[in-house]
């Protein structure tokens, strides 16, 4: 299992980081109204999770869905933390 971390640690360390994409969409929109809870779970569909819908004082957050990087990441970090988390 050593190995597989560290081997693991070493992948991570050298991955080149690509440059941020550009947005398809804006991730907050501008505050041209005081959005509310309800304006918010009317914008929610229970048929799907994304994009998720989050308010902050007022304002409309968008979240787009994870990327395949971001999920290739989260797995970097599960193998590296998990001898740890056995212990």
């Amino acid at each position: 299992m050593v190995t597989v971390a560290r081997a693991s640690r070493d992948i991570v360390a050298r991955a080149p980081l690509p440059p941020p994409p550009k947005p398809e969409q804006m991730m907050a929109m501008p505050l041209s109204r005081q959005w509310t809870a309800a304006d918010v779970r009317a914008l929610t569909r229970e048929d799907r999770p994304w994009p998720r819908y989050e308010l902050i004082n007022g304002e409309l957050i968008v979240t787009p869905a994870p990327r395949g990087a971001h999920q290739m990441a989260a797995s970097e970090i599960l193998v590296l933390l998990h001898p740890y988390l056995e212990r």
